[in-house]
């Protein structure tokens, strides 16, 4: 696993993972922009707090944090089993300590994922916390 700073072309990437419907369920976010205005919106934000997650020199996902130190994840459904995203915090927390989630109650999985990290604040969600847009 390696870990590197976005580029411009991991666009498609960010968008692909992140607009998943598994994504979109559990995102404050739940509108989905066109890819044209993910790519305006990545080229102005990718350099802050993205970073793309690499698995055998091949992009399979990406980890963002933003301002507020809250960290995201969403890695490509085909490198669900690898441990992937367990590899990939343990590895971004060594640089970014004090960091926090945001997770709803019925995502078991993340829930899983960030409990195996005390270090990050989890701050669990339910079905109303939401907001209309980025």
């Amino acid at each position: 696993i390696q870990i590197i700073s976005a580029r411009i072309d991991d666009a498609k990437l960010f968008y692909d993972a992140r607009h998943r419907p598994l994504s979109i369920k559990y995102s404050k976010v739940k509108t989905i922009p066109t890819y044209s205005e993910h790519q305006v919106w990545f080229e102005k934000n990718h350099q802050n707090g993205f970073y793309t997650i690499l698995y055998n020199k091949v992009p399979v996902g990406y980890i963002r944090i933003n301002e507020e130190n809250t960290i995201s994840i969403a890695i490509l459904p085909d490198y669900y089993t690898y441990g992937i995203a367990t590899t990939s915090l343990k590895e971004i927390i060594k640089n970014h300590p004090n960091l926090n989630a945001e997770i709803y109650s019925d995502n078991i999985i993340s829930l899983r994922l960030f409990k195996k990290f005390p270090e990050i604040k989890l701050r669990i969600l339910d079905a109303h916390d939401t907001i209309a847009s980025v």
